[in-house]
């Protein structure tokens, strides 16, 4: 039986029952609720609205889907499995930046592409499809598995492509054509991807590579030849890349070279001043010393903005590293108070536990039960001042460290507020200039066309004046009028730049310091819970361990603390140590 009969009769078993559809969001939100939580945590989970945000993981498998479609509700998936459906295409995946699993083994998809946007894939499977070709897959560069067997793949080209994938070690291709009619293609992948570890699974060894590049070393030197000048482009926008992410975070991109300066002459409408830079020499002139000047100002602003942007770093960091070693200075202390807590409870523990069996063992069976009961009501009494003791240490060392790094982060907000406003004001001082600087040119341009004009017009030369200039011989205010469009134009693209720098970065301290707020809200009620859940755990051993002598009818049943009690007390206490 052939491979082709084997999915007519897989297809024919899985998909019986099922009619063929798109996925869409009502198929991811019923996936969603079924691999949710179950029983009543499942209950209560199903009446809540689902927050897509937070879904990491989704398998929507054998659900006989023909089409890939509204996962943009989902921008926070790592991992997704759309395995045994009926898939043709690769599509309407650009919104999951965060994947980093992909498994669509098992559907009827003939091309790989569309993957430009999942720049974090680790995982690609796309074993048991139609593909005939390995292509459009050399942008991926974090990917580390990549299966591609029992597709129809019947030809080498493409597979160099591979060799841009540098995290790439473990790949297969068993089943296809290739492979299948060429008894060397394992040396062939060995010799052609050098950092490739696994191929089918199967660690390549040294000699394995070595005869691989030995055999197919024409072709090797050949694909290395021809990939020279890709690599090297490859670098130059991977550094370019770098330097403009680097730059956007010290809010000067685009200031590194006169990009600003070529933005003030992109004209729209003859209405901004264009045809006064027709004259010729003398606007060229101007043009030209008018470039030099507002270069050297961008480039003031440039290493203002990178020498700020190490300040603001450094201030971060040691802002962190001081709160992280007093986070690890309470995280001692509350450790010393928990272990002292269990040390102490287990002793008491301990001691029931001795009561229960000499009771049930016969040796206290004559033993005054109401004197039972006094020891296990001390011990009850012990423990509970043992528990509120320990609530209430615990509680009091998180609530000093919270109350501390709220403090610190409402100090190192006016500190990098501080450093943010100086870096402002440093760029308005250098955007005061480039106004001036256009001023300067727009003056130099004015008197340089109304010079030109008359010139020409002196030796009756009127034809070679721009047309858009000729009117102003009967009316001087036309070059006026031209040259305040274009200053008009020129300062709105200025204090359009500027604005953008210092909303930007107002923003960047507003948002660093409520995220850092956020953090620490969240970490001190995690902690709050933990403290509870850490002591609650105690208190239903020490009720399991009572109630066991409690509820026997020839014991007299003492008056010990409840967990609805414990509750209530908790609340009291917590409010006494907020106040």
């Amino acid at each position: 039986m052939d491979e082709l009969d084997h999915r007519k009769i897989f297809n024919k078993i899985i998909f019986k029952e099922l009619e063929p559809s798109v996925l869409n969001e009502e198929v991811i939100r019923n996936a969603v609720y079924e691999q949710g939580p179950a029983g009543e945590a499942g209950r209560l989970f199903r009446q809540m609205e689902i927050q897509y945000e937070k879904v990491t993981v989704l398998r929507l498998e054998f659900l006989n889907i023909l089409k890939i479609d509204h996962l943009w509700i989902l921008p926070n998936l790592s991992i997704l499995s759309l395995a045994f459906n009926k898939i043709d295409k690769i599509e309407n995946l650009d919104s999951l930046t965060a994947l980093k699993e992909l498994n669509l083994a098992y559907n009827s998809i003939e091309k790989l592409g569309n993957l430009d946007k999942l720049r974090n894939l680790e995982i690609f499977n796309v074993f048991g499809n139609k593909i005939r070709k390995i292509e459009n897959v050399d942008c991926l560069e974090n990917l580390i598995i990549f299966s591609a067997g029992n597709n129809l793949i019947d030809t080498k080209d493409g597979l160099e492509r591979l060799r841009f994938l540098k995290k790439l070690r473990s790949l297969n291709l068993k089943g296809n054509e290739i492979e299948k009619n060429d008894k060397h293609f394992r040396l062939y992948i060995a010799g052609l991807l050098p950092d490739l570890t696994y191929y089918e699974y199967r660690h390549i060894n040294k000699l394995e590579r070595e005869e691989g590049k030995d055999r197919f070393r024409f072709k090797l030197r050949e694909i290395v030849d021809n990939e020279k000048f890709e690599v090297q482009e490859r670098e130059r926008i991977k550094q370019a890349t770098a330097d403009r992410i680097h730059h956007t975070a010290c809010f000067v991109e685009d200031f590194d070279d006169d990009q600003l300066f070529q933005s003030l002459f992109v004209f729209t409408n003859d209405g901004q001043g264009q045809c006064l830079l027709e004259i010729g020499e003398e606007a060229n002139n101007l043009r030209d010393e008018f470039r030099y000047q507002t270069y050297a100002v961008t480039q003031t602003i440039f290493k203002i903005g990178l020498d700020e942007y190490e300040k603001r770093t450094n201030e971060e960091k040691v802002f962190r590293h001081c709160v992280a070693v007093g986070k690890k200075e309470v995280q001692v202390l509350g450790q010393n108070i928990a272990n002292e807590f269990l040390e102490r409870s287990e002793n008491i523990f301990i001691t029931l536990k001795k009561i229960y069996d000499d009771y049930y063992n016969g040796s206290l069976k004559d033993a005054d039960t109401s004197l039972i009961a006094q020891q296990v009501k001390e011990l009850s009494e012990e423990f509970q001042k043992l528990y509120d003791t320990t609530w209430k240490s615990l509680m009091e060392n998180e609530m000093h460290m919270h109350e501390c790094v709220v403090e610190a982060i409402s100090t190192f907000e006016n500190i990098i507020q501080d450093i943010m406003n100086v870096f402002i004001e440093k760029c308005k001082t250098q955007f005061v200039l480039l106004r001036e600087l256009e001023g300067n040119f727009i003056d130099g341009l004015i008197e340089a066309v109304q010079t030109f004009v008359t010139t020409k017009a002196s030796f009756g030369m009127e034809d070679q004046i721009p047309s858009e200039l000729r009117e102003s011989l009967l009316d001087r205010e036309i070059i006026n009028g031209y040259a305040i469009g274009m200053r008009e134009m020129h300062l709105s693209k200025i204090d359009g730049r500027e604005d953008t720098l210092i909303l930007r970065g107002k923003k960047w301290v507003a948002d660093l310091c409520e995220k850092l707020m956020k953090d620490e809200i969240d970490r001190n009620r995690q902690k709050v819970m933990e403290i509870n859940y850490f002591l609650d755990i105690k208190q239903s051993k020490f009720d399991e361990l009572t109630s066991e002598l409690y509820f026997d009818k020839d014991v007299d049943t003492v008056d010990t603390p409840t967990t609805a009690t414990i509750e209530t007390h908790q609340d009291d206490m917590l409010a006494a140590t907020t106040n």
